[in-house]
């Protein structure tokens, strides 16, 4: 089957790629999807892996259509096709829904104006909340260095370096024990406010920021609105469900 699916797809040549790079081989999987008998192949080899329970097939569009409308007649289940442009048919506009994560500048600044006004989403740090001295000294120096706004990951990496070089300073010493020792129950003063290190466990209260995306005039992206931040003491397991699933008393 794969030999069959790479004769058919697999083409060399010059090809332009819509991120703008320049490959001299390319796999068309239209190629096959356009082949009935193969698609139809494709479609029959696919049907052990389809979970007992499964309700419906979905697939993208516009390449998943053809597969999952094949795999439909192998295994009588009716499909459905997902749109990849949710906004323009008002998708957001009609649902109330939570895209976990995709607050991060990581996921907004590329999308700029494209994103979704108003949808509800989550985020692991925001620059702009909280407006604390910790928070505005560090989006200060990761700005002049870099000349970017800090995503989510560079606030993890200071926020964990700060932990470290506290539980240092507390032990006296870089032995790993010790450090680990220094760090049980340790608090410190983060871009997110004060965490802490849960002695029995290790876990961080770290929490996440919650709201509805909006524009916002002073950056060329969505921010969140209606800011809410979820500290991690109101969403971690407490000490005896973590003994209860350790089989601990």
């Amino acid at each position: 089957m794969a030999r069959r699916i790479y004769a058919t797809a697999h083409l060399t040549g010059s090809f332009v790629l819509r991120s703008g790079q320049t490959t001299d081989e390319y796999f068309d999987k239209y190629r096959f999807e356009a082949d009935p008998v193969l698609l139809d192949a494709i479609a029959e080899a696919m049907v052990p892996l389809v979970p007992a329970d499964t309700e419906v097939l979905a697939g993208l569009e516009m390449g998943g259509i053809p597969v999952v409308t094949a795999l439909g007649r192998r295994t009588g289940l009716p499909c459905a096709f997902v749109r990849k442009q949710a906004k323009p048919y008002g998708f957001f506009s009609k649902t109330q829904y939570l895209a976990i994560g995709q607050g991060d500048l990581d996921v907004v600044v590329p999308l700029g104006a494209e994103a979704p006004e108003g949808m509800w989403v989550s985020s692991n740090y925001t620059f702009y909340h909280p407006d604390s001295p910790a928070n505005r000294d560090f989006v200060a120096k990761y700005k002049a260095r870099t000349g970017d706004l800090p995503p989510s990951g560079a606030a993890f990496a200071y926020t964990s370096t700060y932990f470290l070089a506290e539980a240092i300073r507390k032990a006296k010493s870089t032995e790993t024990e010790k450090v680990v020792d220094a760090l049980e129950g340790l608090t410190v003063e983060t871009v997110h406010g004060p965490l802490t290190i849960r002695a029995y466990d290790h876990q961080s209260n770290k929490g996440q920021y919650f709201g509805r995306l909006k524009k916002a005039p002073e950056y060329p992206f969505l921010i969140i609105g209606d800011l809410q931040y979820i500290g991690g003491e109101k969403t971690m397991r407490t000490l005896d469900e973590v003994k209860a699933l350790r089989g601990q008393k």
